[in-house]
Order: C-alpha cells, then structure tokens, then sequence
C-alpha cells in the first residue's frame, strides 16, 4: 500500500503489477503509515488558517480554513447564500454576474496519461489523481497495469 499525497483519504494497493486505488471509509480519516485514521490523529494541517479556495465542484461553494479547539487545520465548506457565487480573487461571495464561472472539464472513469516511466495520472470519479508504478516498472496504459521495465529504475543502488 502506498500514500498518493500527504493527508488524503486515498491510497494505492498493488495487485500483483497492477495499482488499485482504495478509499478510507470513515469520512475525515486519512491515509496515513499503513492504516487509515482520523485527520485529527494523523495531526495533519492542510492548510494556513483564514485561506480560503473555491470549490471544483460547485461555483457558490467555497472552502475555509480553520482549527478548533488546538486541533489541525482543515477546509471546512461553505455556501454562498441568495444564489450568490464564490469569487476566488476577492474572497467573498457576489452576484453571478460579477463573477463567471469556469467551465469544469472532467475526466471519464479509467482515462489515463502518463508522465514519465512509472509516474501516471488516472481519472477516479471525474478527477485526475497522481499514481506510481513500483520501481522497475511502468505504467502500461493499454492493459491499465504497471509492467516490467529495466528502464524504469526509480532508485539507484550506491
């Protein structure tokens, strides 16, 4: 099993050649050391508190970073009210009008690219996510399988 970043609730598990991408099931757990636990435990800061972002998903969403109670911090949603939608450059929430909304390019299911050697992008659930093939392999788009490759040596002996 291996983390695909810091602090997500993603993880991959290499099937044989082939990486599998699994989800903790608690939501707010995080994949972290082997095993999935609460964010809160893994003390994991994702972000400084009073940044803010837009959401990807939704244009009147839009996420807060904040910490309660000396825990970590964490985004925490929000919604603009009143049909109003998120301005990422003001930080505030105006009218459709003042803002347009950028067209969202998703992603299908099983969609791939590879970057280099073991190093690829694959779509799960509309979103591009990073993943890696062990070392001494590579990504192998067609059979959407890591394979054997005397190229693709990640980590040199001394």
């Amino acid at each position: 099993m291996s983390a695909i970043g810091d602090c997500l609730p993603q993880f991959l598990f290499c099937n044989g050649m082939r990486p599998q991408l699994f989800q903790c099931h608690r939501p707010g757990d995080v994949f972290k050391d082997g095993e999935c636990v609460p964010a809160d435990v893994a003390k994991c800061n994702v972000c400084q508190p009073g940044e803010m972002k837009r959401s990807t998903d939704k244009c009147e969403q839009f996420y807060f970073c904040e910490s309660k109670d000396n825990s970590p911090t964490v985004w925490r949603q929000y919604m603009c009210t009143s049909g109003q939608v998120f301005h990422p450059q003001r930080q505030e929430c105006v009218s459709p009008s003042e803002f347009q909304c950028p067209v969202k390019t998703q992603c299908q299911d099983g969609d791939y690219y590879s970057v280099e050697c073991g190093d690829f992008f694959l779509c799960v659930q509309g979103k591009y996510i990073i993943a890696k093939c062990p070392d001494w392999t590579q990504w192998k788009g067609e059979e959407k399988r890591c394979v054997y490759s005397d190229k693709c040596r990640r980590f040199k002996a001394n």
